[in-house]
Parts: C-alpha cells; sequence; structure tokens
C-alpha cells in the first residue's frame, strides 16, 4: 500500500519530463532555422581595383599591397582568367613570397609551399607531409581595363600578414 494520497488527474501538476522539454526545444529551432536565414544579410561586396589589366603579366603572380595592410598576389591566367590569392601563410602568419624558379610560394618563417593558385603543395619544413589550408583567395572581375577583388569575401584578418 502507497502512503501518497491519491490525486485527482485534474488536480496532478503539469511535470514534463527532460525529454519532452528537449523534443520542444529542438522543434522550436527546426522552425526557426528558415526565418533566420531568410533574414541574415549576406556582407554586401566591396570590389576594389588592384590595378589596370595590361599591368598583370600571364601566369606571373603580381604583389599588391592595399590601403588596410592587405597583401595580396594576383595573377593573370589568361586574357579573361584573374585569380588573387592572399599572401598571409595558412600555417603561422608567416607572408608568403613568390619563387619563379620554383613557380610557387613559400613562407620564409617554416618552409610551406603553395601554387600559384594558393593550393598547399607542402607543409612546414619539420612536418612537410601535413597538408595546410590552402591561401585564401578572392573573387576577381575584369571592369574598365582594371582588375578588382571582393575584399568582403575574405576577413582582412586572413589577408594581413603578421609581422615578420
Amino acid at each position: 500500500m502507497s502512503n501518497t494520497p491519491d490525486i485527482a488527474p485534474e488536480d496532478q501538476p503539469d511535470i514534463l519530463s527532460r525529454r519532452e522539454v528537449l523534443k520542444t526545444v529542438a522543434a522550436g529551432l527546426v522552425l526557426l532555422l528558415p526565418l533566420a536565414s531568410a533574414t541574415a544579410k549576406p556582407t554586401p561586396e566591396q570590389w576594389t581595383a588592384v590595378g589596370k589589366s595590361a599591368e598583370f603579366v600571364a601566369n606571373t603572380p603580381k604583389k599588391v599591397t592595399l590601403a588596410d595592410g592587405s597583401v595580396l598576389y594576383v595573377t593573370r591566367q589568361t586574357a579573361a582568367t584573374v585569380i588573387a590569392v592572399s599572401s598571409k601563410c595558412t600555417h603561422k602568419g608567416c607572408q608568403v613570397g613568390w619563387k619563379p624558379g620554383e613557380t610557387k610560394f613559400e613562407c620564409p618563417c617554416h618552409g610551406a609551399a603553395f601554387a600559384a593558385t594558393g593550393k598547399n603543395l607542402s607543409g612546414t619544413m619539420r612536418h612537410p607531409q601535413e597538408i595546410l589550408p590552402n591561401l585564401p583567395s578572392l573573387p576577381t572581375r575584369l571592369k574598365d581595363g582594371s582588375i578588382e577583388v571582393d575584399l568582403a569575401a575574405v576577413p582582412v584578418e586572413k589577408r594581413r600578414p603578421n609581422p615578420e
């Protein structure tokens, strides 16, 4: 026999289990996600001219320093195709340099190597097999004879090399 008094169902307190609370919260989040993504504002483009198209030689990265301290390498691949990558090494943030004879970027601090497209070729001198993130690339366009890059696509901290 139980010592607890019988409570009529209409007098019992409403108690939710932990599982019921979590289900309710999860359902609410699922319903709010489309609303949140619909109201999220995309980062506005920030197109910045980096030079006249004629100043860039095919397949030769050109170093460009911007007013905000960002350092980019801009490469004309074809008459209509241009790529731009950050010069900030993805290992520790040193500024990579272009090695024309070896056709690659190399980090002077730890020896990481990157292709002209920014793709990681090798890790550091200590760990050459380590796969590092590629150099951040920025959207480019040709407009009125100039090459422009969209600075909003890559945050400034990923474009500005650390002091060496």
